[in-house]
């Protein structure tokens, strides 16, 4: 969390960015806290300038003002000069997919913030669907004990196969190897898939078969 603090204490304005779930009806810090760890970025829209209207710009425009990572589903932009502003993410949280909405605010001479001082920002997350299926119909197969691995062999997740393909959350981004650990009664263990969690919203399916 980050505190910016100037010394000018006729200078008030404030904002503060919550951060949820694309799915989630609640903040992320009453429920799922896996956004924590997202960057946002304080930035002056316009030269900003000192409130006793001598000292020279104590930002120009495009600067990034102060830098702030979401703790507990929120972070707060605190003691702002007057001026115009835009926050925007730098770095989402694991699995989540950058958003890139630029969203401004203004804070006016009574440290009032024009265009509303709290911003509730929604983030998507990458979706594996993983199906696992008799190799002669096509149907899913449960029974089968199966893990997902990083390419360093660290698991990160593991279940049993039922009649519904398994959906994996917020993967974050790059490789993986999906490894059946014991198969079905009257069936082999199937090969070890490697397969690369892209960033995106959009459903990815990883097929491994039995036969």
């Amino acid at each position: 969390e980050f505190s910016h603090t100037f010394s000018n204490k006729e200078v008030r304005g404030e904002i503060h960015v919550f951060k949820i779930d694309k799915d989630a009806e609640e903040y992320i810090s009453q429920g799922n806290a896996d956004l924590d760890g997202a960057v946002y970025g304080l930035y002056a829209a316009e030269d900003i300038k000192h409130p006793n209207g001598k000292s020279e710009d104590v930002h120009k425009k495009d600067d990034l003002v102060a830098q702030g990572v979401i703790k507990d589903g929120k972070v707060d932009f605190t003691n702002l000069y007057l001026g115009n502003y835009y926050v925007k993410e730098i770095s989402p949280g694991e699995g989540y997919l950058l958003d890139e909405t630029i969203r401004k605010f203004e804070v006016d001479e009574n440290g009032m913030v024009i265009g509303g001082g709290q911003i509730t920002v929604e983030n998507d997350f990458t979706k594996v669907k993983i199906s696992k299926q008799d190799i002669t119909n096509g149907k899913e197969l449960p029974g089968a004990k199966l893990e997902v691995r990083k390419e360093d062999g660290t698991v990160v997740e593991a279940w049993t196969s039922t009649d519904k393909p398994h959906l994996i959350e917020a993967l974050p981004e790059g490789d993986y190897v999906l490894r059946e650990t014991m198969a079905p009664k009257g069936y082999q263990v199937a090969q070890d898939i490697h397969f690369t969690v892209k960033s995106t919203g959009e459903v990815q399916h990883v097929v491994m078969k039995d036969e």
